[in-house]
């Protein structure tokens, strides 16, 4: 969950119900709340693992994600971003060379279109952090 500077609410949220496994999005004025309304998939798979999610404001940019899934279930690095309305997704894609990828965070640059994503991975039983520079919309 993120609230916006202009007080819009950002919520997503993963489900592993059968018939809509995956990551969803909604965004509103919590005044204006409308459960009816149909949230924007952000990543869906039957595969899909529980997956944690990063959700930050990127103003203009609209609002990015990151994932500790991909669609096919392994632990990669999904990012994405949906359009400043919230309506539909912009750009997602899977960080190469990314695995074992676990709570992913993110950081985002309000005047630049710049994100960084900071996540956690386990490599011969030792925890590791690692942050990748998002160039949004690019």
């Amino acid at each position: 969950m993120a609230l916006s500077r202009d007080g819009t609410l950002r919520l997503a949220w993963y489900t592993g119900a059968d018939a809509h496994p995956g990551v969803w999005f909604r965004q509103s004025v919590p005044e204006l709340m409308d459960s009816t309304t149909t949230p924007v998939a952000i990543l869906t798979g039957r595969s899909l693992p529980p997956v944690h999610i990063g959700i930050g404001d990127a103003g203009m940019s609209g609002t990015l994600f990151a994932c500790d899934a991909d669609s096919a279930g392994a632990n990669a690095l999904t990012v994405a971003r949906v359009e400043a309305s919230g309506r539909r997704v912009m750009e997602r894609f899977v960080v190469p060379g990314t695995h074992d990828v676990a709570y992913p965070c993110l950081a985002s640059e309000r005047t630049m279109p710049m994100a960084y994503v900071a996540w956690t991975t386990r490599d011969a039983g030792l925890s590791r952090i690692a942050i990748a520079r998002w160039e949004v919309g690019r």
